[in-house]
């Protein structure tokens, strides 16, 4: 049996010879046009929250994003590959935000509320701090010991803190935790924000690069180079001002062969050398040495951080977990972060 007469890639209606021992018949066929390919077109976003307080943290959750195909089918996104852009919780007003997923990207438009106080910053840097403004400040609540195992209330500490009528926005973090007043501190003066959802994840670990952000904020966020010294910190990254900040003013180093390894998680004794560097950066004292001798663990201090470690001890920045160990290798919390940059900052001002 042949067949002859049929052409597969003409559309239409199509006579069709089917030839069997020397005889023919002839059928009618249609052949369809060439169907469209359906491709993906773009995305619409949509949010459930327009309306930010100072220093809080984008609400993912609220987030309706839509991918739309050419032939007019949309399929919801997947929430993990969502990513934002443009968005800065310390910066009051109006702010686009930039919605981004499958190579496609959409506008948003959110305001965010203005700040509570003036944020305390390193002497030279311009911002004032709100002590001897008409403020009340009121002594530290926050234990010595920031790990939270011990805890061991430091008298003679003094935050600045001021009395504003704090609204705890944290769920996770109640008033009576050791890190309270700590997490209280960040959020009022902008240095540190939430993860989401109403949390703090106090007990969440820190990346070099949140610390950097972190002393950052702290700062004021001055302008930074626009080139890295560090192969893995590249342009564009949300971390690259705080860390070509940081490294510029010799606070931070990296590993060596370009590399500072922003996503690595810091570790107790790293933040006491970040702290230390800064704290000469700003030209204070930094000649006291406490004797580690009571820490169980003090053996386990790297020679590099030693000095730093000693003079945050000696300070009363950085304590014990416990009574009897410094645990310097053990990776820092977001709770442990927050103290201890409180505890610098009362070094810092001297209250």
């Amino acid at each position: 049996m042949m067949i002859s007469g049929f052409d597969p890639a003409t559309p239409g209606a199509q006579a069709i010879t089917v030839s069997y021992g020397g005889f023919s018949a002839t059928l009618t066929v249609t052949v369809l046009p060439k169907a469209a390919s359906i491709t993906a077109t773009g995305i619409t976003a949509a949010t459930s929250k327009t309306s930010y307080n100072y220093g809080e943290a984008f609400d993912l959750s609220s987030l309706t994003v839509t991918e739309q195909f050419s032939d007019g089918t949309g399929v919801p996104a997947g929430p993990s590959l969502v990513t934002i852009s443009g968005f800065d919780p310390a910066t009051p007003g109006t702010q686009t935000v930039t919605v981004s997923y499958d190579g496609f990207s959409a506008i948003l438009i959110v305001t965010v509320g203005k700040q509570n106080a003036d944020v305390p910053v390193p002497p030279g840097s311009g911002i004032t701090y709100p002590r001897g403004s008409g403020y009340k400040t009121s002594p530290a609540a926050a234990p010595s010991n920031e790990g939270g195992n011990e805890v061991i209330p430091d008298q003679g500490a003094s935050t600045g803190v001021a009395e504003l009528g704090y609204v705890n926005p944290y769920s996770d973090a109640p008033n009576g935790a050791w890190y309270y007043n700590a997490v209280k501190y960040v959020t009022q003066h902008g240095l540190m924000v939430g993860v989401g959802n109403g949390k703090f994840a106090p007990e969440l670990t820190m990346t070099r690069a949140m610390f950097a952000q972190l002393l950052y904020n702290y700062a004021g966020k001055p302008k930074a180079s626009e080139i890295s010294l560090f192969d893995d910190v590249k342009n564009g990254s949300w971390y690259f001002d705080a860390v070509t900040w940081a490294s510029g003013e010799g606070i931070i180093s990296g590993y060596g062969n370009g590399l500072f390894g922003p996503d690595d998680l810091i570790t107790r004794e790293q933040i006491a050398v970040l702290l230390y560097n800064l704290a000469k950066s700003l030209g204070l004292d930094i000649s006291a040495q406490a004797d580690l001798s009571g820490y169980s663990d003090a053996d386990q201090i790297s020679d590099w951080a030693r000095p730093a470690v000693q003079w945050a001890v000696a300070m009363g920045i950085i304590n014990g977990r416990t009574q009897n160990t410094i645990a310097p290798r053990d990776y820092a919390t977001r709770a442990e972060a927050a103290t201890l940059i409180m505890q610098f900052i009362a070094l810092v001002t001297g209250q």
